[in-house]
């Protein structure tokens, strides 16, 4: 084989492991996706509250500040982010809270967003409550591009669908 042969081999086999490598990357980012559908994240609870209990303790705090039936066995874990505690200067670590599924994921958000409709944060015991879903980096930073058009589309009244570009009116 001489080494002009050698090259084009060479070149083409790097394209082909490109690709691969591409695909790769939408695999573990999908797959990474639909672990994280059933989780919420938990914003500003305090540090060391929890006492060792964490799941007893967010079920409390969802009953207590938030007025949410919220039946023990809807959620299967809650643990904080892997990251050292922080000192009492920086903000708590995030707090994840799984559930068992997406429908009853769906079901505490709606109760949830009926306890917000003031649109006033939620405060307890000096933590303020906020909710969010869990996602990736690439997800968030793609969804945060439309957030002016969301809010303008509130503002609105319309009601839309997926990202902001497919619009029904309400």
């Amino acid at each position: 084989m001489d080494l002009e042969t050698e090259n084009v081999w060479l070149v083409k086999d790097v394209e082909k492991r490109g690709k691969q490598w591409e695909d790769l990357q939408r695999v573990v980012q999908d797959v990474t996706n639909r672990g994280r559908r059933l989780n919420l994240r938990l914003v500003s609870l305090k540090e060391c509250l929890e006492n060792g209990r964490p799941r007893e303790y967010v079920i409390r705090i969802i009953s207590e500040a938030l007025g949410v039936d919220f039946a023990e066995n809807e959620l299967r874990q809650m643990h904080r982010c892997l990251e050292l505690t922080p000192d009492k200067s920086q903000a708590p670590r995030l707090t994840v809270m799984h559930f068992h599924s997406y429908l009853e994921r769906e079901r505490f958000l709606v109760a949830v967003r009926e306890m917000y409709r003031d649109n006033r944060k939620k405060k307890w015991q000096g933590c303020i409550i906020d909710l969010s879903s869990d996602m990736i980096k690439d997800v968030a930073n793609k969804r945060r591009k439309f957030t002016e058009h969301r809010k303008r589309l509130h503002e609105l009244d319309v009601l839309y669908s997926g990202p902001p570009s497919v619009l029904l009116e309400r």
